[in-house]
């Protein structure tokens, strides 16, 4: 599961294209609504500081050095060209640290669980609890949670990645995710769905009894 743990952001943007003007404890590279704590977010322009002084969780910010001077003492500060290709390389930092954003554990299938013998489950980093179902041909990746009475049909994919393209590098990829997905209890996902893991940390969440 998500480890909570922290690093200084001196120590985590070694090497990168930034320059840390103030150090803070971050835990996470993320966009600035996101839900995670002492999260560290770009900001281009002087109303994306505005929007992230709004968020108390926010440990810090990457902004060009022309708006440097709006970001307030008490947060951490690095300055780079283009502050989110910086904030991208340094989130795929973090995600290459084993163990430093999430800690791993052999997958846990419940004896109450059903899993069709077509069914693929990754070997670690899932959770299926009682009496759910999984279906036919469908696939539950890494750092998937399924709680419980959760039914997930025919052909569907749990946790597979997001459509994040990281536009810093050439040629173009697939930023690295570093997220889960969570079904709450009784969620319903019928064949051929698909459910991308978060990108930055954190869960996809399916609520109670949502259908999908």
């Amino acid at each position: 599961m998500f480890t909570g743990n922290t690093i200084d952001l001196k120590s985590a943007a070694q090497g990168l294209a930034m320059d840390v003007v103030r150090d803070c404890a971050l835990s996470y590279v993320a966009k600035i609504p996101s839900k995670l704590p002492r999260r560290f977010v770009p900001c281009g322009a002087p109303q994306h500081i505005e929007a992230a002084l709004a968020h108390s969780d926010i440990a810090g910010i990457v902004t060009t050095p022309e708006h440097s001077h709006l970001v307030p003492e008490h947060m951490g500060l690095a300055l780079a060209e283009d502050p989110i290709a910086a904030s991208l390389f340094l989130h795929e930092a973090l995600c290459d640290m084993d163990g430093f954003l999430w800690s791993h554990f052999d997958t846990r299938i419940h004896n109450d669980a059903r899993i069709h013998p077509s069914a693929v489950i990754a070997e670690r980093d899932v959770e299926i609890g009682p009496g759910c179902w999984v279906g036919p041909g469908s696939v539950v990746m890494e750092r998937s949670v399924l709680e419980k009475n959760c039914h997930v049909g025919v052909g569907v994919v749990v946790g597979l990645e997001a459509f994040e393209i990281f536009e810093g590098v050439q040629p173009r990829r697939i930023l690295k995710q570093a997220g889960g997905v969570w079904l709450k209890d009784g969620a319903t996902v019928l064949a051929k769905s698909t459910i991308a893991r978060a990108t930055f940390g954190g869960f996809t969440l399916i609520e109670e009894h949502a259908m999908l």
